[in-house]
This record gives structure tokens, sequence and C-alpha cells, in this order.
């Protein structure tokens, strides 16, 4: 399948990227995707992800890393959610989020902040698939609702507009949870 992308792609220097990170990352995507979909449509979603990295690979870095890991597995994600809702069918589980946490042998303020951070974390993972991915994307790895908009392939509006309603029902949800007063 390689060999397929590489001939959709002119410049030597992106075949070369490309297939870094085909080879990086394909083995993930293939996991994600067959636990969202459970069937041979994974394979497609995976293809279809491809298909989509491409035509972003100038706005990707080469180099394996956490930031480019979670882009592809969130755009695997979001075609795989594409793929239900034309056959009409639901999913209810996804990966966790990775929000990093300190170590938990740190002074009682510390504890406290950590406690916090998971309760954050939890309330993220409540969201909506779409609502998550945007945070994530845009607070844990530095893109902007530009970048957002082309990598789901949705509008600018739509992006900017999807992470202020994730902000919204984030503190709505946090607020309940007796986090912010």
């Amino acid at each position: 399948m390689l060999s397929f992308y590489l001939m959709i792609i002119e410049s030597e220097n992106d075949k070369k990227k490309l297939e870094r990170l085909y080879l990086e990352y394909k083995d993930i995507m293939q996991y994600t995707a067959y636990g969202i979909l459970k069937d041979n449509r994974a394979e497609d979603a995976v293809h279809e992800a491809f298909i989509k990295i491409i035509e972003i690979i100038n706005d990707i870095e080469e180099k394996p890393c956490h930031k480019t890991r979670v882009l592809f597995v969130i755009i695997v994600k979001n075609i795989c959610l594409d793929m239900i809702k034309r056959k009409d069918n639901t999913h209810d589980s996804f990966d966790d989020m990775v929000i990093e946490l300190p170590d938990d042998n740190l002074p009682e303020d510390e504890i406290i902040t950590n406690e916090n951070i998971k309760l954050i974390k939890e309330k993220i993972l409540e969201l909506p698939f779409k609502y998550k991915s945007v945070i994530e994307l845009h607070y844990n790895n530095d893109y902007s609702t530009k970048q957002i908009a082309k990598f789901l392939s949705i509008s600018h509006d739509t992006a900017r507009q999807r992470l202020s309603r994730a902000r919204k029902q984030l503190l709505n949800s946090l607020s309940k949870g007796g986090l912010l007063i």
C-alpha cells in the first residue's frame, strides 16, 4: 500500500517523509481503526487517513513525536466516525486522551493540583469526540484552529466553533463537578 501513496506524491523529500511516517504510525492507526470499527473497514479507514495525511504532509512534523501520533490517531478516528455515521451504526468507546500527570510523591499543594488535573481529564473524556479531538489538538499539541480545520477537513469557522463549544461544555461540567465556583 505504501507504494500507492508514494506514487501520489511528487517531491522526493515528501516521499521519504511519508515513508518514515507510514512505517512509524500505520500500526497504531490500524489498531485504533479496528478498535472502533471492529471489522475490515478498518483498513479502508487507515487508507483514507493516509490520503488525508498526504494532503497535509507539509504541516506535519517528520520526527516521531507524541504530537504527530495524536494527530494521526485523531485523523483515523474521525474517518472511522464518518464511516459509522454513513452506516448508521453506533459506537461508544474511544481510547483515552493522553494528559501526562506528575508523580504522586509531591507536597500536599501539588497533590491537590494533581487531583484537579485528574478531574479535568475525566471531564474532557466525557466530552463528545468532536470536542475532545479539538481540545487535544489545540491545547495539548498547540495546533491553531486553522490547522485543526485542515486536519479534520472542516471549515475554519467550524473548528473555532467546536473549540468554543468544547470549552463551554468543559467549564459547565467542571462547575457542576465542584472544581469551579
